[in-house]
C-alpha cells in the first residue's frame, strides 16, 4: 500500500470512529434526557394516576417484595424508597436491577428490552411497590424509524465526506513527495539541484540532503576514478621494465656489467612495487582499522624516504635541501606518514624537471611541513642569469590526489599553490 493510500485510509478511519463516538454520545444524552424527564412526569403524576381506572393497563400495585420477584422473576427487590429501573425479557423469565454499567451490560448481552420503573414507598399500611409499564408510556419507539434514516443518511454523507476529503488531503500532502520522486529518478549530473524547486519545509530539506549525497557520490565516483587512473599509470612503468629487462635476460648479454644493469633495473622496479602495495594497503586500511598515533620524528622519516627513492632513480640528479630539526614530531602513524613522503618525493623524483627541492618545517603560524620544488624565491636572480638552469616545473605531478585523501582521512590539510618565482609549493599542515 503507497503512503499516500494509508494517510487516506487513516483520515477515513479517524472520521468513522470520531462519527460512531458522536453517535454513541447522541444516543446517550437523548436516552439519559429521556428517562430523566419520564422519571419526574412520572413522580409528580403518579397519585393521580393511581386513582385513574385507565392506568390499569401499565400501573400496578405490590404489597410485598415475593410478588415483585414473582411477578419479573427478579433476583434481587429494592427495598429502600426511591425509584428503580429494571428490565426485563418479552416472556418474563429474566429480568435485571439496573444500578451500574455491569447491570446494563447484563441487559444488553440478554436482551432485556422490556423496561419497567419501580417506586417504593412507605405508608401506613406497609411498604407498597408500585410498577409501571413503560412500553404504555414510551413515545420514542414510535419515532425511531424517522431519526435512524436521518442518522442513516448523516452517517452516509459524512462516510463520502470523508473519503474525498481523505483522497484530497492526501493528494496535497503527498505531491511534493511524488515530485521529488519522479525528479530523482530521472535526475541527471547536469540538471539542477532536487531543492530548487521545493519549498522550505520538511520535503525541501529531504530534497536538500539528498542534493548532498548525490554531490558526495559523484564526488567520490571521480576521486575514485582519478585514483584508480593513477595507480594504473603508476604500475605501468615498473611492469614496462620488468618487461623489457626480461626479454633481454632472454638473450643471454655475456657483458657481466650489462647483466647486472638489468639486474639492478628489476630490483629497482620490485622496490618500486613494494612502495606501491604498501600504499594501496594503507588506503585499504583507511577508515577500516582505529588509529594509533604516537609522535614521529619528521627529520628521520623524510630523509629515510630521499635514500629510498636515491636508490630508485639513480640516474636522477636533484639536489635536495632539508631544513628540519630532529626534534621535530608530529601525531600520527608512521606507515601513514612514509606514504606521503614517499609519494611526494616519488612525484618530484619521477615526474619534475627542476633540479632541486627544499623541504623545510615551519612552526608559524602553526606546524606544517613545506615542500618547494624549483627554483626557491632567495635564488629567482641566480636563476634568471643562469642560462643552462633546468626549466621551472610545470605540472602538479600525478600522486597528489594519494596525498590529498591520506591528508583528509588523517585530519591534515593539503595546500598546492605557487609562489611568486612560479615553484610549486606543497603544503601539509599537521596543528591547524
Amino acid at each position: 500500500m503507497t503512503l499516500q493510500r494509508r494517510i487516506a485510509l487513516h483520515i477515513i478511519v479517524f472520521v468513522a470512529l470520531l462519527l460512531a463516538l458522536f453517535s454513541f454520545g447522541a444516543w446517550w444524552v437523548v436516552t439519559a434526557v429521556e428517562d430523566e424527564v419520564l422519571d419526574r412526569y412520572l413522580l409528580r403524576t403518579l397519585p393521580v394516576m393511581q386513582r385513574d381506572p385507565s392506568t390499569s393497563g401499565w400501573l400496578e400495585e405490590l404489597s410485598t417484595a415475593q410478588e415483585l420477584r414473582e411477578r419479573l422473576a427478579l433476583e434481587e427487590v429494592p427495598e429502600e424508597p426511591g425509584w428503580f429501573t429494571v428490565f426485563a425479557s418479552e416472556d418474563g423469565r429474566r429480568a435485571r436491577w439496573v444500578r451500574g454499567w455491569k447491570d446494563r451490560a447484563h441487559v444488553w448481552w440478554y436482551g432485556l428490552e422490556v423496561e419497567y420503573r419501580v417506586a417504593v414507598e412507605t405508608r401506613e399500611a406497609g411498604t407498597v411497590w408500585t410498577m409501571v409499564h413503560l412500553d404504555a408510556l414510551e413515545y420514542t419507539e414510535a419515532q425511531i424509524p424517522r431519526p435512524e434514516l436521518l442518522v442513516l443518511v448523516f452517517g452516509a454523507l459524512s462516510w463520502l465526506i470523508a473519503v474525498l476529503l481523505s483522497a484530497r488531503l492526501a493528494r496535497s500532502a503527498m505531491a511534493p513527495v511524488v515530485c521529488l520522486t519522479r525528479r530523482l529518478r530521472s535526475h541527471a549530473a547536469s540538471a539542477e539541484p532536487l531543492a530548487a524547486t521545493c519549498a522550505g519545509d520538511e520535503v525541501g530539506v529531504l530534497a536538500g540532503a539528498l542534493d548532498d549525497a548525490l554531490t558526495r557520490e559523484r564526488q567520490g565516483l571521480e576521486r575514485e576514478r582519478r585514483f584508480i587512473s593513477d595507480c594504473s599509470h603508476e604500475l605501468r612503468t615498473p611492469l614496462t621494465i620488468f618487461r623489457g629487462a626480461l626479454a633481454l635476460l632472454a638473450e643471454g648479454p655475456e657483458d657481466a656489467a650489462r647483466r647486472a644493469d638489468l639486474i639492478a633495473r628489476l630490483e629497482r622496479s620490485v622496490g618500486r612495487l613494494e612502495g606501491l602495495s604498501h600504499t594501496f594497503l594503507v588506503m585499504a586500511r583507511e577508515g577500516r582499522t582505529r588509529s594509533v598515533r604516537s609522535p614521529q620524528g619528521v627529520a628521520q622519516l623524510v630523509n629515510e624516504c630521499i635514500v629510498e627513492q636515491r636508490l630508485l632513480f639513480p640516474q636522477r640528479q636533484l639536489e635536495v635541501r632539508v631544513a628540519i630539526a630532529d626534534d621535530v614530531k608530529v601525531e600520527g602513524q608512521r606507515d601513514v606518514l612514509l606514504v606521503l613522503f614517499r609519494n611526494l618525493l616519488s612525484n618530484v623524483f619521477q615526474h619534475s624537471t627542476t633540479a632541486a627541492l627544499d623541504v623545510s618545517w615551519r612552526e608559524q603560524p602553526s606546524g606544517h611541513l613545506r615542500f618547494v620544488e624549483g627554483p626557491t624565491t632567495d635564488k629567482i636572480e641566480e636563476l634568471a642569469s643562469d642560462k643552462t638552469a633546468p626549466p621551472v616545473s610545470t605540472g602538479f605531478g600525478i600522486g597528489l590526489p594519494l596525498v590529498r585523501r591520506l591528508t583528509g582521512a588523517q585530519g591534515w590539510r593539503f595546500v598546492e599553490e605557487r609562489t611568486e618565482a612560479g615553484s610549486l609549493l606543497l603544503t601539509i599542515w599537521f596543528n591547524e
